[in-house]
């Protein structure tokens, strides 16, 4: 993905995940979003990447920490907005 195309991928679903739980069927899991940004992988490639918390935790934070990032476009793939 470009820079440019990372950016209006990222304005195209951003109010739609932001601050939202996704449930993964795959691992069992839900996950909040708490950001989203462009990240460049070694190769000069970018990508839309969300910045996750555990839902269920108690002390869930996003300040004291990320709990995994991963590419919004696996978030729309593979989760579901619950």
């Amino acid at each position: 993905m470009t820079l440019d195309e990372a950016r209006d991928f990222i304005i195209k679903h951003y109010q739609e995940y932001i601050d939202k739980k996704v449930y993964f069927a795959s691992t069992n899991e839900t996950l909040v979003i708490k950001a989203i940004d462009i990240t460049e992988d070694d190769n000069g490639q970018y990508d839309a990447t969300c910045y996750t918390e555990d839902a269920f935790a108690e002390d869930a934070n996003f300040e004291n920490g990320i709990f995994e990032h991963r590419s919004l476009k696996d978030v729309i793939e593979n989760g579901k907005l619950v």
